[in-house]
C-alpha cells in the first residue's frame, strides 16, 4: 500500500471527490461543517477570491484531506483558512502530516513571516494539532474563532 502524503491541485479532474470530502459523521458534505466551512465551499470561495490557494491531500491515489492558505484581505494576515480530514481517514495521523506538507508551501511566500489559523475555541483535537506545531493563541479573536499565530522563523529552526 502506497502512504505517502502528497498535496496536489485541484482541477476538472478530481473538483468532485474533493468536494464530497467531509468531517461529518454521516458521510454527508455540508456548506458549513461544525468547525469548518465545506470544500465546496472554500473552492468556490478561491475560485472568486484569488489571494487563496487550494489543495487537495492524496495517500497514493485516494483524497483524504483539503487545505486553503493564502493572504486573507478580511484581517490583514496570511493564514491557513481550511485544514479537514475526511471523516473515514481521521486518527490516522493526516493532519499532522496535511499541515506540515502545507507549511512548507507556505514558507515558499516571500513575504510570509507569520501564519494565522482561526478556530473555534471548543475544537479540542485542532488546537492540540496547531499547538503541537507550534501555533500559539494570540489572545486575538475573529468574530467566535480565536487566532492562533505561528512565526516562521521559529518554525524554520525547529525543523
Amino acid at each position: 500500500m502506497d502512504v505517502r502524503v502528497t498535496l496536489e491541485d485541484i482541477d476538472e479532474e478530481n473538483w468532485r471527490e474533493v468536494a464530497m470530502l467531509t468531517t461529518e459523521a454521516d458521510h454527508i458534505p455540508k456548506t458549513c461543517e461544525k468547525y469548518v466551512a465545506g470544500n465546496a465551499l472554500s473552492i468556490c470561495q478561491a475560485f472568486f477570491e484569488d489571494t487563496w490557494t487550494v489543495r487537495v491531500a492524496y495517500c497514493g491515489h485516494r483524497p483524504v484531506g483539503f487545505v486553503m492558505y493564502g493572504y486573507c484581505e478580511e484581517y490583514d494576515f496570511y493564514e491557513l483558512c481550511r485544514l479537514m480530514v475526511d471523516v473515514r481517514h481521521q486518527g490516522r495521523g493526516f493532519g499532522n502530516i496535511i499541515l506540515r506538507l502545507a507549511i512548507e508551501e507556505i514558507l515558499e511566500i516571500e513575504d510570509c513571516e507569520e501564519l494565522c489559523i482561526r478556530m473555534h475555541p471548543e475544537n479540542e483535537r485542532a488546537k492540540h494539532l496547531y499547538e503541537k506545531v507550534g501555533f500559539k493563541d494570540s489572545g486575538r479573536m475573529a468574530g467566535n474563532e480565536a487566532i492562533y499565530v505561528l512565526s516562521l522563523a521559529d518554525y524554520r529552526e525547529e525543523e
